[in-house]
């Protein structure tokens, strides 16, 4: 896991070398195919994910079934943060769109980073404030 790719995602690129190699040691890599399910819409979150490569798509589903794309994430993009950080569940399901690779960091080890870290947890904040306006 590359220092570089962490220091481009707007969650974590405030922090120092240091604290970027704590991320980084918390992360998991996972292959996800085309199709599969990332969140449902109204299920807690339990962790954050980051794009490594292909794409991700934020969609809601009507009463009918039928799906609109809301937005896509693609490589550097990160989502599941305001979940973590409100305790809300999530607002839309996620679905790759193609193989997808993505890097987890579980809601437990988001916290405990949290708790370590303060300028992320101000980021965190910052970050919070501007999404919700």
């Amino acid at each position: 896991m590359s220092l570089e790719f962490l220091k481009k995602i707007d969650l974590f690129n405030t922090l120092s070398d240091e604290a970027l190699a704590e991320v980084a040691g918390k992360l998991s890599r996972e292959e996800i195919p085309a199709g599969l399910l990332l969140t449902e819409r109204d299920i807690p979150m339990t962790c954050l994910y980051m794009v490594e490569s292909g794409r991700i798509a934020a969609i809601e589903v009507n009463e009918e079934g039928a799906e609109r794309t809301v937005a896509e994430f693609e490589a550097g993009d990160c989502f599941g943060e305001i979940p973590l950080l409100t305790g809300e569940p999530c607002s839309v399901t996620t679905k790759a769109i193609q193989d997808t690779v993505v890097l987890v960091l579980f809601k437990v080890n988001f916290d405990e980073l949290l708790s370590r870290n303060p300028s992320l947890n101000r980021h965190c904040i910052e970050l919070l404030s501007q999404r919700l306006r």
